[in-house]
């Protein structure tokens, strides 16, 4: 699967507008850029400084990812239009993809004193990540594979699935999530999160008006507040619509993960059933 790109841009030439905006788009249209902090929102504002005017803090896996379409230059601010990301994966094939959740558009101030060029590229790299940092904090190759196993396993077993807490043989380890977030997964030598609060997802209409019941699997990450952070569904395609539903999970709160008596980051499984009555 193909990974988060950098976007940190350097700029070199006159300073129309409309030269820079030709500029922009032929290094970026179509990657896929990666928020330093996720946010939420549709229409997301940053300030000179690079941070979040508009908009709201989010999760990763569903608020972390954008792919950028068009650029365009307004005065002192840069306007990036493209479609929300979120990481689905196959539950039939394991395959990991990018699905397009909704359109996006993001404002960022330009910071004064700098060439239209430099200031670009500055306000970019306060908002996104760049190639380097994205490679530091991503799985590494044994990470990579154990994560295959666990969403297998999952794949295997799927409807016995929930947030309750699990007790295992196998001691306790350190996992890491596809987009780089790590946290334990069940085993000996833990106490596993507890749901303190669930409010109920809201039923998709186009699933409604085509009479589906699905039931979607989620793996989540869990902080050591008990706050959900970061999340990723194991959802067919054609089942999309279904996927927004986890968006109710950053709503869930939870009793902390602990080892030791001491409160850690661990990921856990969730299922989503959608019924008619």
């Amino acid at each position: 699967m193909t990974t988060r790109m950098l976007a940190i841009v350097l700029l070199v030439g006159s300073g129309f507008a409309q030269t820079i905006e030709q500029q922009l788009t032929q290094k970026l249209k179509g990657q896929i850029l990666t928020f330093r902090l996720p946010a939420a929102g549709d229409k997301l504002r940053y300030d000179e400084k690079g941070d979040l005017e508009r908009g709201s803090p989010g999760m990763r896996g569903i608020d972390d990812l954008i792919t950028a379409n068009s650029f365009s230059l307004h005065n002192d601010e840069l306007e990036i239009k493209g479609t929300r990301g979120a990481l689905l994966i196959d539950p039939y094939s394991g395959l990991a993809k990018y699905g397009i959740v909704n359109k996006i558009e993001i404002s960022l101030k330009l910071p004064r004193g700098l060439p239209p060029a430099a200031a670009i590229s500055a306000a970019l790299n306060k908002v996104f990540e760049g190639e380097q940092e994205i490679r530091e904090h991503s799985c590494n190759q044994e990470e990579s594979t154990r994560f295959r196993d666990f969403v297998n396993r999952i794949r295997e077993t799927m409807g016995t699935i929930s947030a309750k807490p699990h007790e295992s043989n196998v001691p306790a380890e350190m996992m890491c999530m596809l987009n780089g977030s790590r946290g334990y997964r069940y085993g000996t030598g833990i106490t596993m999160p507890k749901v303190i609060s669930a409010p109920d997802p809201v039923y998709p209409q186009a699933l409604r008006q085509q009479r589906l019941q699905p039931t979607v699997h989620f793996i989540i990450r869990i902080d050591e507040n008990g706050a959900v952070t970061d999340i990723v569904a194991l959802a067919e395609p054609a089942l999309a619509g279904a996927f927004t539903s986890g968006f109710v999970l950053r709503k869930w709160k939870f009793q902390p993960a602990r080892v030791a008596d001491k409160p850690v980051p661990a990921i856990v499984t969730v299922e989503i059933n959608f019924r008619l009555y």
